[in-house]
This record gives C-alpha cells, structure tokens and sequence, in this order.
C-alpha cells in the first residue's frame, strides 16, 4: 500500500476558517509555502513563539504513521500504560479530532484543536517509548502487517530506530504546537 499520513499545524484563525470551509483542506495538502497560504486568506503568521521556535508546519511520516499507530494503540502485543489503551489517547493518528471534508481516497481529513494537541503533547510526554520499543519484535511486525517492515527485510534494531526517530519527531510536533495553542490538520495521501 501506498497511504501516507502528514501533519500540519495550523493558526487557531485557520482551523476557524476550515471548519466552515472544509474546502480549504485542498490548499493546505498541496503544499503552498505557509506566508503565501495564510496572506491568500487574510491570516496573520502568530507571534507566539519566535520564527525559530514556530512548530513544523508539516511533519510528514510517509508510510511510518502505520508502525507508530500500531506502538501508540498497543496493538500486537506492545506494552504500554493502561491510560493510553483505556483513554483511547493513542489512536489520535488515524481517528482523532474532528473530521474534515469528504477525504482523498483515504477517509477524511481530521483537525484537532489546540485542547486536543496538549492531551496528546501530555500523552507522549507519558508514553514510555523505550518499552515500547523494546516489545517491538519481528514477530509483532509481522503479525501487524507493519507497512514498509512485515515482508522482514528490515532489521528489527532499524526499525526500532525509525521508531524511536519518529516518536521524538511527533512529540517535537505537538509540543510545539500545543504550546502555541496551535491545531492540528491530519491528512492521508
């Protein structure tokens, strides 16, 4: 499969604006550069933090959204804290926030507001990756069906790297975003 899942954070004004215009989600998924996106509707560029501060305007996981949905849900054996399972926190890849316009093959879009982005900034602060990283084995992946690593052609030492890269890049993301009180718009292509 070919399913590529990016996040984008977004201005509260333009999360409002997307609400009532689910429309705009086709601009924001092409990728326009963000001074020109948010000049073409009228938007201003927040003040909250410094430019060298601002959160990634997208964090794009390709086809590693899969194995991090798998580690974050704790389905395949993976150990995780009850919270996360019982809360439902770790599914906030592929079924959190609210969705989003009719979808581009893939279901829709999803926005999670700023509210949403500190619960999950707070989720992973928690999350004790190591463990479940170390739970991570070859057998899991493949039983899981782990796009890109279920065929074992990757090394389980490499694809607890990956992980571990792309949790600290997730959590980088709605740290940031969570302390500008910043949206999150999640597509998959």
């Amino acid at each position: 499969m070919s399913i590529n899942l990016t996040l984008v954070a977004l201005e509260p004004s333009l999360s409002d604006k997307l609400r009532s215009n689910p429309l705009l989600s086709q601009e924001i998924e092409i990728e326009p550069s963000r001074d020109d996106f948010l000049a073409s509707h009228g938007l201003q560029i927040s003040r909250t933090l410094s430019e060298d501060e601002y959160p990634f305007d997208r964090l794009a996981l390709g086809k590693d959204w899969h194995l991090m949905d798998q580690i974050f849900t704790g389905i395949g054996g993976l150990r995780l804290l009850r919270l996360f399972i019982a809360s439902g926190i770790g599914s906030f890849l592929t079924s959190g926030g609210t969705s989003i316009g009719e979808g581009s093959g893939y279901g829709p879009a999803r926005l999670l507001s700023a509210e949403e982005c500190g619960d999950i900034d707070t989720f992973l602060e928690d999350f004790d990756i190591s463990s479940a990283i170390e739970g991570l084995t070859m057998k899991i992946v493949k039983q899981a069906d782990i796009y890109s690593y279920s065929q074992g052609n990757v090394p389980i030492e490499e694809i607890r790297r990956i992980a571990r890269l792309n949790f600290d890049e997730i959590k980088n993301f709605f740290r940031k975003a969570s302390t500008a009180a910043l949206s999150a718009y999640i597509f998959m292509s």
